[in-house]
């Protein structure tokens, strides 16, 4: 592969959804297959918070508004996720596991070009904060103890937890937190310290995934969305919400997607055809077709 490839794997109409629309569909957590998502990060990251302020003799005054209130700030959170493969064998026919899981079609990104767009990202945007790491992997964990010292150890998220420490002693984080209790208006500065404040306590919470999904291998853009942003929710299946990512230009998508893999239907021949009307349909150019050779029959 002349560049690193991110397959997103989706359902028929996952697959019409982001062609027709042009745009990433981001998904509420909490219809995440990982039923322990988000609660896991938080507990192995509050467990690492107390034993610091404990070492350290800080008081806990500010955390509880952390990691109970600060949810109360945000209509939601989504993710787009994506997995990666070293393996040319998966890169060809698709990962089983994931067929299963998450449907029968899987779109190839190519990284470089996704990574380019969110390089240039409006972070400032009132209407979404965009956390993003397609570089590395999510962290797999459980909540034992040589998983927490492991947890302890993970450089890539030390540095997000330390960058917090050293927050939450400042004086105006104190302030903040005092004023966001009091439900009083923030200056534009003060607005802009607690949008960083929320994202480098969300970042060890929110790329830390239960260990037995470690064979996805998952990369993923995060996206809080704050109260009263005005974003946009769709619903399209009970108990699951979803927001459009990149629908502002289309040519995003059009340039990000290199192929399109269809895995085990029950007519692969007719299913080629129909994504390959689509790709026409929706001004798509030079984007493959091809067909999964996992033997895999579907009941």
């Amino acid at each position: 592969m002349s560049e690193e490839i991110l397959f997103h794997y989706t359902s028929e109409a996952g697959l019409q959804g982001i062609l027709q629309n042009k745009c990433l569909w981001a998904t509420d957590v909490f219809a995440s297959n990982d039923s322990s998502e988000i609660e896991l990060g938080n507990d192995l990251f509050v467990k690492n918070l107390q034993e610091w302020m404990k070492q350290n003799n800080r008081s806990e005054d500010g955390l509880k508004f952390l990691f109970e209130d600060r949810w109360k700030l945000l209509e939601g959170v989504f993710f787009v996720c994506f997995s990666t493969t070293n393996e040319e064998h998966i890169s060809n026919d698709g990962l089983l596991s994931q067929w299963r899981g998450y449907g029968s079609y899987a779109i190839k990104f190519k990284k470089n070009a996704l990574l380019e767009v969110l390089k240039n990202w409006k972070q400032e945007d009132k209407d979404q904060i965009l956390i993003a790491d397609l570089d590395e992997n999510v962290r797999y964990y459980s909540k034992s103890e040589d998983d927490y010292k492991m947890f302890q150890k993970d450089n890539s998220l030390k540095v997000e937890i330390d960058k917090f420490k050293q927050s939450i002693s400042a004086d105006d984080w104190i302030k903040i937190v005092e004023k966001l209790r009091k439900k009083e208006v923030m200056s534009k500065e003060e607005d802009k310290k607690i949008r960083e404040l929320m994202t480098i306590s969300f970042i060890p919470i929110l790329f830390v995934k239960h260990r037995g999904f470690h064979e996805e291998q998952e990369r993923r853009i995060v996206i809080l969305i704050p109260k009263n942003s005005g974003k946009k929710l769709h619903f399209h299946a009970p108990g699951k919400a979803h927001i459009k990512l990149f629908e502002e230009d289309p040519a995003i998508i059009e340039n990000a997607i290199e192929e399109i893999i269809i895995g085990p239907v029950s007519d692969q021949k007719a299913a080629k055809h129909w994504v390959d009307y689509m790709l026409r349909e929706f001004g798509y150019k030079n984007v493959k077709v091809k067909c999964s050779e996992i033997p895999f029959r579907k009941s």
